[in-house]
């Protein structure tokens, strides 16, 4: 019967017997004494006495003593496939992913627990080939390299994964100006919602160099762009409000400074008043004996005014008491009342209430002065008498 071999995982010989694993001990004379593997960990101390150390040998004695562990078939058929991936890794030129598909095909489940994980069976691969100094076939030229098609796409290709390019946002601000009642969230109805959306969706997908979404990644694109361009608002104003070089240089585009301008005016005059200017200029357009002359973009409505107490904090010194700076503030509010817009919108209103509640609370500061004074004269009183 001839003998079978495997090596470890140093590379040497190791005796394969009934499922055990023999290392080699000693050479006493033209016979070899085999000792199982598991001696230095649980002292294992069943022996294997063959005539040489090659297949061609054959077995003299086996001692009549019992291994102390179960049988090892699995890590014997795992330690053949990694012995098999170092063959293979020296003898063809195949990518080490397509040696391991092909040398584990027919392992079975039991072996494949055993074995390690398919990245580092690949470095097993990289490694032999790397010690026995194989170098890669070097191409004198790309067109030589054949990969096949499925292979060429990569992820950028992908229109999923492209930016939205300036064609798009110029279409989407041109469709929530057309419908004003989907950019300020106020569709009467979810089903009328979702067909405008779905309209606006086919509508920048069929740009041919854009990006491709869903209907729900942009209705986020178009949240994102306007949170987006405030914010850039905002950077841009203190920097035209700071003082002193080494500022940052940032510019509003033509296109963002339209889309702040669309902004501003739903806020202030509302849907309505958004699509009353839309019914307007669409009918005089319609009109074929009016001539419509092309007259630059308006100024958006005036911001509204800061509010009475902190105009009176500017003007006022931080030494002044609290009752000066609220009656100033009560004041400046008066003086600047013909400079809020006639509607009245939740900012006047706001404006408004805050003076009514400032008045309040400029009384009732007056009447707790009063109080205090009259609790003083009153202890005063007493203490006069009880002396």
């Amino acid at each position: 019967m001839p003998l079978t071999f495997i090596n470890s995982q140093k590379g040497k010989k190791l005796l394969v017997l009934e499922n055990y694993t023999y290392s080699l001990q000693e050479k006493i004379g033209e016979k070899v004494i085999w000792r199982c593997t598991r001696y230095r960990d649980i002292k294992c101390c069943v022996r294997v006495h063959t005539t040489s150390e090659d297949q061609d040998g054959n077995v003299l004695q086996i001692s009549d003593k019992k291994h102390s562990h179960a049988a090892e078939a699995s890590n014997i058929t795992a330690r053949q496939v990694k012995n098999s991936l170092k063959k293979q890794a020296v003898l063809c030129e195949d990518h080490p992913a397509n040696i391991v598909d092909r040398v584990t095909t027919n392992v079975t489940e039991g072996c494949i627990v055993t074995l390690p994980k398919t990245k580092s069976l690949n470095r097993i691969v990289q490694r032999e080939r790397n010690r026995h100094k194989i170098i890669p076939v070097n191409l004198n030229l790309v067109a030589e390299l054949d990969i096949p098609d499925e292979y060429k796409k990569t992820i950028r290709d992908s229109r999923a994964n492209r930016r939205v390019t300036l064609e798009q946002r110029e279409l989407m601000l041109a469709f929530m100006m057309e419908h004003p009642q989907i950019a300020a969230g106020r569709v009467p109805g979810a089903e009328m919602k979702q067909e405008l959306w779905e309209q606006l969706t086919r509508l920048l997908n069929g740009c041919r160099n854009g990006s491709t979404k869903s209907t729900d990644k942009w209705c986020k694109s178009w949240q994102d762009w306007k949170t987006d361009t405030k914010v850039k608002a905002i950077k841009v104003r203190r920097q035209n409000q700071s003082v002193g070089p080494g500022g940052m240089n940032i510019n509003m585009t033509v296109l963002e400074d339209k889309l702040l301008r669309f902004i501003k005016t739903i806020s202030s005059i509302g849907v309505n008043g958004v699509l009353e200017q839309l019914n307007t200029s669409n009918s005089q357009s319609c009109d074929p004996d009016i001539t419509v002359k092309e007259e630059p973009l308006e100024d958006p409505p005036p911001m509204a005014p800061p509010s009475p107490f902190e105009l009176s904090l500017e003007n006022q010194s931080p030494s002044e008491p609290v009752d000066t700076i609220q009656e100033s503030a009560i004041d400046d509010y008066e003086d600047h009342s013909d400079r809020l817009p006639t509607l009245r919108d939740p900012q006047t209103e706001a404006l408004q209430n805050i003076a009514v509640s400032m008045d309040r609370m400029a009384s009732a500061m007056e009447s707790m002065a009063s109080a205090i004074q009259n609790a003083v004269m009153l202890a005063g009183k007493f203490l006069d008498n009880k002396s």
